[in-house]
């Protein structure tokens, strides 16, 4: 079924759930609907965005996810008040615009298996954005070294990944609340300054190549950490009293790098009893 013909009468329309028995022949006839505040064309046969989309000035939530678009329009970026963008699926894209830290309402951005090998450096800019969904960008190597500057971030996920470092200023978003890079086998360096990020929530890098936390990470300090998925326990089980501290933690998966069960046992005790721990998980290196 065509919907194209609609499109100039529709000019108050604020919603526009595209199903995927509709087919688009003219793309550019969008530029009639300047009162749209949703355009979800998830699912359809779409594979490029015309540049007229830069009309709809008044678009707050963008959805291409499992769509064949290759590439997005540099205009995009003059959608000043978008809110959400999610591209989740579109395996042929493989880059954002250029001007993409132009979007100053954008607060949510999901990309989840998508064709990225890294974000544009301008994304930086985007200082109230609070979601940043990158899992199962196989071909991602990299985040901008920057992302620190994006100090409204409260979830930054990046699982199954190339990812082979977290860069150092990631340690300056005090209020994310979500930090997982789990199954990112290339991972090797985690930021030194985690004790920083006071809103810590999550933080799970289960294999990696990571063999433990940084040293300066200070963990007692994440009063608000909930689920860890990898704290390496030392021989002498010194820093383990950090542990004790955590009320809030819930979820906990402990390495240990010897075979004494005496070792986990003593662990174990020294953990309790803990108001909040339901779940603990062991492991041997």
């Amino acid at each position: 079924m065509k919907v194209e013909f609609l499109f100039p009468a529709l000019k108050s329309l604020r919603t526009l759930l595209v199903l995927k028995s509709f087919s688009f022949e003219d793309l550019t006839l969008l530029s009639h609907l300047t009162s749209l505040r949703i355009l979800d064309l998830i699912y359809t046969d779409i594979k490029k965005l015309p540049k007229e989309v830069e009309k709809l000035i008044h678009l707050r939530y963008l959805d291409l996810s499992r769509t064949d678009v290759e590439e997005l329009p540099e205009v995009v970026s003059n959608l000043s008040n978008l809110q959400t963008l999610r591209l989740n699926w579109c395996s042929y894209l493989r880059r954002l615009p250029n001007g993409i830290g132009k979007l100053v309402s954008l607060r949510h951005l999901e990309a989840e298996e998508s064709g990225f090998e890294e974000l544009p450096e301008t994304i930086n800019s985007l200082s109230n954005l609070q979601t940043l969904k990158l899992n199962w960008c196989r071909d991602l190597r990299r985040l901008p070294y920057e992302i620190g500057k994006m100090v409204g971030l409260r979830h930054l996920e990046a699982e199954w990944t190339k990812l082979e470092e977290v860069p150092e200023t990631v340690g300056n978003l005090s209020n994310l609340q979500t930090l997982k890079v789990n199954y990112c086998h290339q991972l090797q360096k985690l930021t030194n300054d985690i004790g920083k990020m006071v809103s810590l929530r999550q933080l799970e890098v289960e294999c990696t190549k990571l063999e433990e936390l940084p040293e300066t990470v200070g963990i007692g300090k994440l009063r608000d950490l909930q689920t860890l998925t990898k704290f390496v326990v030392d021989e002498e089980v010194s820093d383990i009293g950090e542990l004790k501290d955590l009320n809030n933690l819930r979820h906990l998966t402990l390495i240990f790098n010897n075979d004494d069960d005496e070792a986990v046992k003593s662990v174990l005790e020294l953990l309790e009893p803990h108001p909040n721990l339901n779940h603990i998980l062991t492991w041997r290196s």
